[in-house]
This record gives structure tokens, C-alpha cells and sequence, in this order.
């Protein structure tokens, strides 16, 4: 167990059904919950509350999350953020975790996903590099594959990948498979938090 593993979680949603799901999740592993419907509620009440993990929505009105997660980052630099995105907003979270964020979930996600992240994020298990230097996982892989992963960085779809690199989005999707099981990621989020901590550049 982490540090984290016994503070309080915050979920900041504007959709009650995301706050709802989510926190009954949370409740049901152990951790204690608390939910806001928008970063304007939560960063008011923040003052007030203990640092914790939390759950927060990419595209929010008025105040959005990566401007929540700039100012989490200040007041409490150290606390777990977990991105929640829809598929269109994937290089939006891609960007959050540049700045800062600790893993993102994509809507639709299961329940099996939000213990997941309970898991390897805030219990602190296994991460996706299994204990290898980050650089050397990344050796591993070819020039193409390299190339791949610089784009699903930028927050590329297979098909724009395809149509940069002149292949299939059927190749696109052979690479990215060999990518993960050369670095060892469980998920695109895995994927990404490695690329990142390797140092790989964007395209």
C-alpha cells in the first residue's frame, strides 16, 4: 500500500451517471468518496478537503480539467489524477498526462478498469514497465514501431497514423499491438505512461 492508499478519493464529473458509477465502485473496494459535478465546485471546496486521488472529467464546463489539474498541481503536487475521457478527447488526456496526470480512463470503461486503476495507481501494484528502465524498453522496439508510438503520443488515430506513414489502419493496428507487448502495457493509458516516461518526442 501507498501512501494514498487510505486518503480520502474525489470523483469531478458534470454527468451524474460517471459520479455515480464510479464512486459505487470506489466505495465498494474500500476507499472513501466524495463527488463534485463540476472543477469549479471542487476547486471551491478544495480548501477544505484532505489531499487525495482524483477522478477527474477531461471536458467540464466553465472550468475544464486540464485547468483543474494545473491547479491541483500546485496546491497538492503529489496527489494521484486519474483522467476520465471520452474517445474523442484522447489527446486531450495524452496532454494531461504531459502535465502531470497519473493515468487516464476512457469512456466507456468497466468495472474491471476502475479496479485497475485502484490497483496500480493508488495501492501502488505492478506497473507497466515491470521494473525496466523505461529507455530500454523502448530500444526494443523497431524504427516503424517507433514511429507508430511518436503519433498515438500525439494523440493520433490509426488512420491519420496510416495516412502519414503510407500503410493500412490494419498495420497501424498489428504495430500498436506488438508496441504494447514489447513494453509491457495493459492498456493505451499503460502505453502512453511509458512512452512519456521514456522521453520519447512527439511528432
Amino acid at each position: 500500500m501507498d501512501k494514498f492508499a487510505n486518503a480520502a478519493t474525489y470523483v469531478v464529473d458534470d454527468h451524474q451517471l460517471v459520479r455515480s458509477t464510479i464512486e459505487t465502485i470506489l466505495k465498494d473496494v474500500g476507499l472513501d468518496v466524495q463527488t463534485f459535478s463540476s472543477g469549479v465546485e471542487f476547486i471551491n471546496a478544495q480548501p477544505g478537503l484532505t489531499p487525495g486521488a482524483v477522478f477527474l472529467d477531461v471536458r467540464m464546463p466553465k472550468l475544464d480539467g486540464l485547468e483543474v489539474l494545473s491547479r491541483l498541481r500546485q496546491s497538492w503536487p503529489e496527489t494521484p489524477v486519474i483522467m476520465i475521457s471520452g474517445h474523442a478527447d484522447v489527446p486531450m488526456a495524452v496532454s494531461a498526462m504531459r502535465s502531470g496526470a497519473s493515468y487516464f480512463l476512457e469512456k466507456p470503461f468497466s468495472r474491471d478498469a476502475i479496479e485497475m486503476v485502484v490497483d496500480t495507481v493508488l495501492r501502488d501494484g505492478a506497473n507497466a514497465q515491470g521494473g525496466q528502465n523505461p529507455q530500454q524498453l523502448l530500444a526494443s522496439l523497431t524504427t516503424r514501431e517507433i514511429e507508430v508510438l511518436k503519433r498515438l503520443v500525439n494523440g493520433d488515430r490509426n488512420k491519420k497514423i496510416a495516412q502519414e506513414l503510407g500503410i493500412s489502419p490494419r498495420t497501424v493496428e498489428v504495430h500498436r499491438a506488438k508496441i504494447m507487448l514489447r513494453l509491457g502495457a495493459k492498456s493505451f493509458a499503460e502505453l502512453i505512461k511509458v512512452a512519456l516516461a521514456s522521453g520519447i518526442e512527439k511528432t
